[in-house]
């Protein structure tokens, strides 16, 4: 008597694809206490089957980021790992993911870049040029990236000082009678 053929499977589909929205993640990361946590589970029980597959962008990471910090209590440190735990998942797809995965790890290494700032400067190390044109010092601090600004000597990368030619701003572009650099536009109080 012959062994019984094994029955054919059928062709598994391919997962639903959907960006996920901040809103899920906080829902999970709180816990049950969450209006939300149950449905969240649900959520992130289609992706961890394999039947749903999200697809998360930088800026769902910043504030994911800005969550973990300020409402959470996270140490950059946590954040960090976490996080970035988090988003190696089975079934989570992280848009620009190796430069999102080195600016978790700038931001968690460092007491003084926002994860806004790591994000710039991995994505300068991760596509070129290691350069950015900021005012902000935190930028010194990151290595192989260099920061570009007045009063600072803009070299080419062959050290020759780089000549500055006068920018002219369209009179369009210019903030109305401003007080920008008081914090208050005209009109406010």
């Amino acid at each position: 008597m012959s062994a019984p053929r094994p029955r054919p499977t059928a062709p598994r589909r391919p997962p639903e694809r959907a960006f996920g929205d901040t809103n899920i993640f906080v829902a999970l990361l709180v816990g049950p206490e969450h209006s939300l946590h149950i449905r969240a589970l649900d959520l992130f029980r289609r992706v961890g089957s394999g039947e749903l597959e999200l697809i998360v962008t930088s800026v769902i990471v910043a504030e994911l980021v800005h969550f973990a910090r300020s409402v959470a209590g996270w140490t950059r440190q946590e954040v960090g790992e976490r996080l970035a735990a988090l988003l190696e998942a089975d079934g989570v797809v992280l848009v620009e993911g190796r430069t999102v995965r080195r600016a978790l790890d700038l931001y968690a290494g460092s007491t003084r870049l926002d994860f806004p700032d790591a994000y710039l400067a991995a994505a300068a190390l991760e596509t070129g040029p290691a350069a950015i044109a900021s005012f902000d010092s935190d930028f010194d601090r990151v290595a192989g990236v260099r920061r570009i600004g007045a009063g600072l000597a803009n070299r080419s990368a062959e050290g020759d000082l780089l000549r500055v030619e006068p920018f002219e701003v369209p009179p369009d572009a210019i903030l109305p009678s401003t007080n920008v650099a008081k914090g208050r536009n005209e009109g406010s109080s």
